[in-house]
């Protein structure tokens, strides 16, 4: 879908999202593949899920899916089992863990599930994996499948919202986040849960970056064809990012703020990578002058 898309067809995707909605509504909620189970705190592998999700709030997500890796042994449900990987999909890919993410994601949606229609709980797992990793077409397709099987949880509207803004699409990411405000049961965040101000946040810097280095390293360095130009053109695609947040508004700039300072490795290799190019590129041109 790309990002020069006309109001007309940005109008047609919303409309099409409702339609999905409306029909999903007349059809009623109680689709095959949409109850979920409700394990008892003796349930087998209980323990070991509250330990999980304990590691996820102190922030240790790869030991989480180790401990969630192990309650999958013992938990002899496949729903409960197939909940717990979807579960481990969202932790892996907000957590930065992208090989796992992938792993679990190929096998939620994989021959591993032997013909299982997908729940909307899982098709919101997989929506997230997609925006994590920049595939917003993918996660808008991921994200309405979660709607067309429930559309009373906020987070597939919050998934949507992603996918949009991940594509530039403000008002309609916002349309969405509002649907996702309305559905939920958090009176003191709403729907803007660190989680998903996160993701929406990764999304929007990601739209903001997008396509500027190609096009900067490849016109500045043919122009300069040297380690300046290329220094040049690793910072502009940062000024740009800038520039575009700044002209839109709240929560969209906010969240990528609020990502963008917590990308300390992006920020910090790429302020290294300049300082290299120019430090090498005064020091060739030093030695290359003629003595005085």
């Amino acid at each position: 879908m790309p990002i020069e898309s006309t109001q007309q067809e940005r109008a047609s995707t919303t409309d099409s999202a409702a339609t999905t909605v409306a029909d999903a509504v007349r059809r009623g909620l109680d689709t095959p593949g949409t109850t979920r189970s409700v394990p008892s705190a003796t349930a087998p592998g209980a323990g070991l899920l509250t330990e999980a999700e304990s590691l996820v709030s102190a922030g240790r997500t790869k030991k989480a899916l180790d401990v969630f890796d192990v309650a999958r042994t013992v938990i002899d449900d496949p729903i409960r089992n197939r909940e717990v990987l979807a579960r481990m999909v969202v932790v892996a890919s907000d957590g930065g863990r992208m090989r796992p993410a992938a792993r679990y994601a190929a096998e939620l949606r994989g021959p591993e599930t032997g013909g299982v229609e997908l729940t909307a709980v899982e098709w919101h797992a997989l929506a997230v994996h997609e925006i994590r990793v920049g595939r917003f077409d993918r996660a808008d397709t991921c994200a309405r499948e979660a709607l067309r099987l429930d559309d009373g949880a906020p987070q597939p509207w919050a998934a949507l919202a992603a996918s949009f803004a991940g594509l530039g699409w403000f008002d309609e990411a916002r349309t969405c986040l509002d649907a996702a405000e309305r559905r939920s049961t958090d009176h003191d965040q709403g729907a803007r849960t660190p989680e998903i101000m996160g993701r929406i946040g990764r999304a929007v810097n990601e739209w903001s970056l997008r396509q500027t280095h190609a096009a900067t390293i490849a016109v500045i360095g043919v122009i300069l064809l040297n380690l300046l130009g290329l220094a040049i053109a690793l910072t502009v695609p940062f000024l740009v990012r800038g520039a575009r947040i700044a002209r839109i508004d709240d929560p969209f700039a906010t969240a990528a703020k609020q990502d963008w300072l917590g990308r300390h490795g992006l920020r910090l290799g790429r302020a290294l990578a300049v300082l290299v190019l120019v430090v090498t590129w005064l020091a060739l041109t030093a030695a290359t002058q003629p003595p005085a």
